[in-house]
């Protein structure tokens, strides 16, 4: 895991987004705070999701949600 991912992650828990309710499309999260493109974090948010870390939420209009799994809680511990 590199460090944007434990950001994304810990954004995510820090946000509560632990559910499909209180999931986050990536255009709400701090991107300012990343330093990096857009592009980027959907690249690392996709391999995340195929990992475990994050699951998709409802969606938000046209776009995808996603929030923080229990096995992405338990890899920031």
């Amino acid at each position: 895991m590199n460090r944007l991912n434990y950001l994304i992650l810990q954004t995510l828990k820090v946000e509560n987004a632990i559910d499909k309710v209180s999931a986050m499309a990536i255009r709400e999260l701090p991107l300012q705070d990343f330093a990096c493109s857009v592009s980027m974090i959907q690249k690392e948010v996709r391999k995340m999701v195929l990992k475990g870390y994050l699951q998709e939420g409802f969606k938000d209009g046209n776009c995808k949600t996603y929030y923080i799994s229990e096995t992405g809680i338990k890899a920031l511990e």
